[in-house]
Order: structure tokens, then sequence, then C-alpha cells
């Protein structure tokens, strides 16, 4: 059993928005295979991590083949991430949106 690698780019728009930073640690800390990148969309200036949104980060990849990737956000966000994936060979791209008008 070969075991998978996990990322995740976790995208807030300020530093106030984000939960469950420690939870990642955690996994981070016990799985080797993990890791992650939270990315500020509108930070402070006295932020000091990643900035921009999942998109700009996904730009600086030139391939997404043999990934298979879980978007979770608003649907241009999500719909905008799941067409560069596709567009970058990801083989499969599972969608959830949420603040939806219904």
């Amino acid at each position: 059993f070969k075991q998978k690698t996990a990322y995740e780019i976790y995208q807030c728009d300020w530093s106030s928005d984000v939960c469950s930073s420690d939870l990642l640690e955690l996994w981070k800390s016990h799985h080797e295979n993990f890791s992650y990148v939270l990315t500020l969309s509108q930070p402070s200036s006295a932020w000091k991590g990643s900035m921009g949104r999942v998109t700009d980060l996904l730009q600086r990849y030139s391939t997404a083949g043999h990934v298979a990737a879980y978007v979770c956000g608003n649907r241009g966000m999500v719909k905008e991430v799941t067409d560069l994936l596709h567009a970058k060979g990801a083989y499969a791209v599972y969608r959830e949106r949420y603040h939806e008008k219904r």
C-alpha cells in the first residue's frame, strides 16, 4: 500500500477568518505525508504568511497530473479553481459550494 500525499491550500480573506489552524498543525506533526499552506486574500500589513487567492498559488504549478482535488467555497471560486485544475490535468475534482443563495 503506497501512502498518498495530502496537500491543503487553505484560503481566507482576513486573519480573523482563520479557524482550525491548530488542527492543521496537529495533522502536519503526526502525518509526514500531509502539508498545507494558509493564504490570505486580504491580509493586514502585519501578516507574514502566504498572500493571494488559491488560483494565484495554483498558477505556480505547471501540471496537476495525478492529482485528485477537493474544492470548497463559493460558486465563483469553485468554478475558477475547478477549471484551472482540469486545464492542468487533474484527474478528479470533487466540489462543495457554500454561501449559495437559494
